[in-house]
């Protein structure tokens, strides 16, 4: 594949997912808050950096690594979880110092709003399909 069909992949993809809404998103997460789910904020990461992280859980033999994954959990939530500006407010490490069972639920909105999670994959194939049709009937 050269570098011209990697970037026009690339950039489909960057177009699927960015039709899954906005790229900043207000998520109620149930952290076991005495006052119910709270409101949290998290930032869609652009692919280059999703692109990064996928490689933090992958091994030096090239498996994923379910120790390193627990690591890129943290990096995901870390990246994703902003301020209304889209500023991180925490880094890796303060994530990895919550009980697991807050980072798993921030982990999971995080993947939510990523494309990560299995109904935003088909949604994400479904729009990549459609924009690769579209790119395709306008060159032909």
């Amino acid at each position: 594949m050269n570098a011209q069909n990697r970037d026009a992949i690339n950039a489909t993809i960057q177009k699927a997912i960015e039709a899954l809404g906005p790229s900043i998103k207000v998520e109620a997460v149930d952290i076991g808050h005495p006052d119910g789910p709270q409101d949290f904020v998290f930032r869609r990461l652009p692919y280059i950096e999703m692109e990064e992280l996928r490689l933090f859980a992958i091994n030096d033999d090239g498996k994923f690594d379910k120790m390193l994954h627990k690591g890129h959990q943290s990096r995901l939530v870390a990246r994703s979880l902003c301020d209304e500006n889209g500023s991180p407010i925490y880094d890796a490490l303060v994530i990895q110092a919550m009980p697991d069972k807050i980072v798993n639920k921030l982990y999971d909105a995080a993947a939510k709003i990523n494309g990560l999670t299995t109904e935003a994959k088909e949604e994400i194939a479904k729009k990549s399909t459609k924009t690769a049709a579209s790119v395709a009937s306008s060159s032909s």
